[in-house]
């Protein structure tokens, strides 16, 4: 359940100690207001992403640290 509102804080953390280093977002899947929640969190957390890829459809981010 913590992984569910990805990403989030408290997911990262879940995920560093399996040294997670890439998180793709297919944004077809989510509505009009779960996309625009993802995408304001992914604004919240920049300093933990690194944009690789970006269209309508997809977005791949590189995770370069985690919080503490």
């Amino acid at each position: 359940m913590t992984l569910a509102p990805f990403p989030s804080r408290d997911a990262l953390k879940i995920l560093e100690p399996n040294h997670v280093r890439y998180a793709v977002f297919h944004m077809y899947g989510y509505n009009t207001e779960n996309r625009n929640d993802v995408l304001k969190r992914l604004g919240e957390l920049t300093q933990y992403f690194r944009p690789l890829y970006m269209d309508e459809q997809t977005r791949l981010y590189e995770i370069i640290g985690f919080p503490p």
